[in-house]
């Protein structure tokens, strides 16, 4: 899928920048050493309002990451293997009992972004260990420690990258007279799902991405 990104086949292009992720757009996990083994997902919404800049300064800090902010993303994907944090997959039955079930369902992964909104690792779930805002030391390099286990960054080692592309039906449906026909049906299908973003889906120093248009990046 990264590959017909790149190539605008059924996208308008594609970007790293989180602050551009629109509702409805796909975000691909992409193998660094074999762009054909990836994953994708359903952009939901950036929970901006829970963000937290990574902890400088602790035993476990990574310097390199110091400065970088870390949020959390809703997607919905399909899985037959390890789930997201929140995930709607995990169901109670009976009380209880937990059971991992599979197929499509919503989660929530954690991305590593600069001050531009330019993404620099993610994690497929969320840390469960520690507090990043605790005033004890131990809690916060708990945070940091379980977070750095869980980081794949834009780097080799085999890790994957991710990229977000704009699906062209949905540029078009937003963009021109197909949004009578088209433009319904995908907000229905769309958004009862996402829940449409609400006040914290948007950096506050970020523009509306809505009024602007998702740039073709590679890098």
């Amino acid at each position: 899928m990264l590959a017909m990104m790149n190539q605008n086949k059924g996208f308008t292009g594609s970007t790293i920048d989180l602050d551009l992720a629109q509702v409805g757009d796909i975000v691909v996990f992409a193998g660094i050493d074999d762009p054909t083994d990836d994953h994708a997902a359903l952009f939901i919404r950036t929970r901006w309002a829970s963000a937290v800049t990574y902890p400088a300064g602790l035993p476990d800090s990574v310097e390199a990451f110091e400065g970088l902010t870390f949020v959390e993303v809703e997607i919905l994907d399909s899985t037959g293997g390890s789930l997201h944090s929140d995930d709607s997959r995990l169901v109670e039955y009976p009380a209880w009992v937990f059971i991992q079930t599979q197929g499509v369902g919503t989660g929530v992964i954690g991305v590593l972004v600069d001050e531009d909104g330019i993404i620099h690792g993610h994690a497929w779930s969320l840390p469960s260990n520690g507090d990043p805002l605790s005033g004890d030391d131990d809690e916060r390099n708990d945070w940091v420690r379980n977070l750095n286990g869980r980081l794949e960054l834009q780097t080799g080692n085999g890790g994957r990258e991710p990229r977000i592309g704009r699906p062209a039906l949905w540029f078009l449906a937003e963009r021109s007279l197909t949004k009578r026909t088209l433009g319904p049906w995908i907000q229905g299908a769309f958004l009862p799902i996402a829940r449409h973003p609400g006040a914290d889906s948007l950096r506050p120093s970020a523009q509306d991405p809505a009024t602007r248009n998702l740039p073709h990046q590679t890098t």
